[in-house]
């Protein structure tokens, strides 16, 4: 599975951790080009890291960043949606 995590603040860096944990390809998305992200991992990185996102099964979003800005075919999710779509409990 590839996934894009859109935004690398907090939140974004525990959905990275999430998401490779699960055994996903993991590529950081973040506007800030001076971003650090963890050796070993892509980075797309600058003012265009919004393009190119069709490329992905999950493009993983942080609050910073509105869903209409995202252009693609896959499936667009955050970190609150994806807990609520795995945790065992009611919600």
């Amino acid at each position: 599975m590839k996934v894009a995590i859109v935004g690398f603040g907090n939140e974004g860096r525990a959905a990275h951790k999430y998401w490779s944990k699960l055994g996903a390809q993991v590529v950081v998305h973040d506007e800030n080009p001076k971003t650090a992200v963890p050796k070993g991992e892509s980075s797309v990185l600058g003012e265009d890291y919004l393009k190119n996102l069709g490329g992905y099964d999950v493009i993983v979003r942080s609050p910073g960043v509105k869903p209409w800005e995202i252009e693609t075919s896959g499936e667009v999710t955050s970190g609150t949606r994806e807990f609520f779509r795995r945790c065992p409990a009611r919600i």
